[in-house]
């Protein structure tokens, strides 16, 4: 049986954001509360609730913005991995999207390792000597990547891995799909504004 709440469509949202606290930098506390957001998403499993960073520029800002049908975003907030990061974030109450907002993807990019990390696995592999490889990453650059990013733990290894994201173009019409356990798609959007 349907609610007066659409069930399914992204028509709802929550602000988290970051509240200040002087010896954690606000970037290192919007990488925790990801990670929490990501905790429940991956317990969830449903593929239901989209995120975005509202005030990205050079960082992604200071504020989450979970999207999603009113149920699932009441869901989510409500779980355990959020309800303990409280005295950290300021979250108001969930509201309607409103009419007038534009739509665009919020996705993962993943970088590919820099020179030195390809080279030792190169060696490991016994594709170089040490000697070779030491040359070639003299001549080498790693790749960079200029996206804002979290810096991110493993759920699975426990290692700490730069999760770099993207905002895409404003759309006026939304692309229906499913997002990952990050709340991020490379096809389905999120409303903007």
């Amino acid at each position: 049986m349907e609610t007066e709440r659409s069930r399914g469509m992204m028509d709802h949202y929550i602000d988290l954001r970051v509240k200040p606290v002087l010896e954690v930098s606000a970037n290192i506390l919007l990488s925790e509360v990801f990670l929490a957001v990501h905790k429940g998403l991956h317990s969830e499993g449903s593929g239901k609730v989209g995120v975005s960073f509202p005030e990205h520029k050079k960082t992604l800002g200071s504020v989450i913005r979970l999207h999603g049908d009113y149920d699932s975003l009441q869901g989510l907030i409500n779980r355990e991995e959020l309800s303990i990061l409280r005295p950290y974030v300021d979250s108001r109450e969930i509201m309607p999207v409103p009419s007038n907002a534009k739509h665009r993807t919020v996705s993962r990019i993943r970088v590919k390792s820099g020179a030195a990390r390809i080279l030792r696995r190169s060696v490991r592999k016994g594709w170089l000597t040490r000697e070779e490889a030491e040359s070639r990453l003299e001549s080498m650059e790693s790749k960079r990547c200029s996206l804002p990013y979290l810096q991110i733990k493993s759920l699975s290894t426990g290692q700490k891995y730069p999760l770099f994201v993207q905002h895409g173009e404003i759309l006026d019409k939304p692309i229906a799909g499913t997002y990952s356990n990050y709340g991020l798609s490379k096809e389905a959007t999120v409303p903007w504004f």
